[in-house]
């Protein structure tokens, strides 16, 4: 994840930010994120959002208590080293 440097100044933590991630459609992604999730303070559980037309993409949504820089940066890199994450935003 690339933070410029006013963005650095605009995040105080602790908050709680709302991640949507889009992965490749099957249910091994979805274990693969919840076990990445479990290291971390959700505010609610994981949850679908959405689903493509054909079900190649299935996108979450979940709200995690972010404490740290250090800790969102774990977050994201721990979902975007999942091989059927497509993106997380």
């Amino acid at each position: 994840m690339h933070i410029n440097r006013q963005q650095k100044k605009i995040l105080q933590f602790p908050f709680v930010c709302n991640y949507r991630i889009i992965t490749l459609g099957g249910p091994d992604n979805e274990a693969k994120v919840k076990e990445v999730l479990q290291d971390f303070p959700t505010v609610n559980n994981l949850r679908r959002s959405n689903v493509s037309a054909m079900g190649t993409y299935i996108s979450y949504q979940v709200d995690i208590s972010l404490e740290s820089r250090e800790m969102m940066e774990r977050l994201d890199q721990g979902l975007r080293a999942i091989a059927g994450v497509k993106a997380v935003l």
